[in-house]
């Protein structure tokens, strides 16, 4: 398998979000046990909620099958709620969380959340 078709089968196995693709490289992938030759490709584009996504998708390189993928961006979600806490436009909220507590600082000390 070329690292092109690597490229492809991995925005095809992710239709609903329009991606752009780097060059993938090659890489061991043994997470599953034996070690496999495979192409990983990082996916950047923007979800339909417009959550931004950066894809990490770990090709097969002899059979051209999906092996892993991972967005290193992740999305929090509130627990009590049930909804995400990404900001939206016009909220003027980071977070539907606060943090409560007591946090320590390099210059500050403990302050307080």
């Amino acid at each position: 398998m070329a690292p092109a078709q690597a490229v492809r089968a991995a925005l095809a196995a992710n239709p609903s979000v329009r991606y752009t693709a780097n060059q993938p490289r090659k890489v061991v992938y043994a997470a599953d046990g034996a070690p496999v030759l495979g192409y990983e490709a990082v996916l950047a584009g923007v979800k339909a909620d417009r959550t931004p996504s950066r894809l990490h998708v770990v090709t097969d390189a002899n059979t051209g099958r999906i092996l892993a993928g991972d967005d290193e961006i992740k999305q929090l979600i509130g627990v009590a709620t049930g909804r995400s806490s990404a900001a939206r436009p016009g909220s003027g909220s980071r977070t539907g969380l606060a943090a409560t507590g007591t946090g320590r600082t390099e210059y500050s000390g403990a302050v307080s959340l």
